[in-house]
């Protein structure tokens, strides 16, 4: 279903930015909108493509703070339309062209939109008292090293949950301080294991289903679950009573959706202005797995479904 076209460079608004992308990310959104599966469709025929990387060539005449040459960040859910990313040149308001440090690794730089959801996954701990410690599911994957890469910023203990061994070695580099191979033991036993027996104040679950209701027992007190994907499906039926069996502990279960942020247009500036510094600063480093020409899209798409990964996909047009 994806194809190579030729198509006018877009036209500039006053108050837009022209990028020339050089590098493009590969997520499960891009999935979704080419199976017809997204909550957030484009309309059709769409460059698809959430977050992109590239540099500035051109401005409206009332932009201020932006100049060509400046290199941005550029993601799609701060823009009418989820599409763009997968293109040479994509046109964006200029209050969504996020600057990036000089000199940056634009591949890498392409993949801050999986720090997005992670910082404000970490941001989901309660307070009470603050967090110092997270599990994460899905360790190897773009959102989970990030995840891992972020709470290690933080000074926090970080337990990776991962599928094997060579993905706990990767897990383990991106700086957790324990690796857990989910194949080979009782996952929430072997978090308390980790961590004496206290358990830990956030668990960032991605798969949901029949895991969820054990995860508690791995909560600190006043710890919270946070659910943000549902790849073994719906949460089970005994979540709730799995909850009230730790009562004296205060657990708590949340979902959370980046899409909670469309809404909320500063709150997300927030959130990626936080990476970004981040990423400046050189806390992060984005692990990626594999790069790919933009005419290799469709071998791209291949891998991701195909999983397994260590890190994030990202297309290259020109990094």
């Amino acid at each position: 279903m994806l194809r190579i076209a030729e198509l006018p460079v877009p036209q500039v608004g006053v108050n837009d930015v022209l990028v020339r992308v050089l590098a493009a990310g590969v997520g499960k959104p891009d999935i979704l909108v080419r199976t017809g599966r997204y909550a957030w469709m484009p309309r059709f025929p769409a460059v698809i493509g959430i977050e992109s990387a590239g540099i500035v060539e051109r401005v409206g005449a009332d932009v201020r703070g932006i100049a060509p040459g400046d290199a941005v960040y550029v993601n799609a859910r701060d823009l009418p339309e989820r599409s763009g990313g997968y293109a040479e040149y994509r046109v964006a308001p200029a209050h969504a062209a996020h600057l990036l440090p000089s000199g940056c690794d634009f591949v890498q730089a392409a993949a801050l939109g999986n720090y997005q959801v992670a910082e404000c996954l970490l941001r989901m701990a309660g307070g009470f008292p603050p967090a110092r410690s997270v599990a994460v599911f899905g360790a190897a994957g773009g959102v989970g090293s990030a995840a891992l890469q972020l709470a290690a910023a933080r000074k926090w203990q970080v337990v990776a949950v991962a599928s094997s061994s060579d993905r706990c070695d990767f897990a383990m580099r991106q700086g957790a301080s324990w690796a857990i191979d989910s194949s080979q033991c009782d996952v929430p036993e072997a978090i308390l294991d980790c961590t004496g027996g206290r358990g830990v104040d956030l668990i960032l679950d991605i798969a949901s289903g029949d895991a969820l209701p054990r995860l508690f027992k791995a909560l600190a007190p006043m710890g919270v679950i946070v659910s943000y994907g549902f790849l073994e499906g719906e949460p089970a039926t005994a979540t709730v009573p799995a909850m009230r069996r730790e009562f004296g502990s205060s657990p708590g279960w949340r979902l959370f959706s980046m899409h909670s942020l469309d809404r909320q247009p500063m709150l997300r500036k927030e959130v990626t202005s936080a990476v970004i510094v981040a990423f400046a600063q050189g806390h992060i480093r984005p692990a990626i797995h594999a790069r790919y020409p933009l005419q290799e899209v469709q071998a791209a798409h291949v891998a991701f479904e195909r999983g397994g990964l260590h890190g994030k996909i990202v297309l290259a047009l020109g990094a």
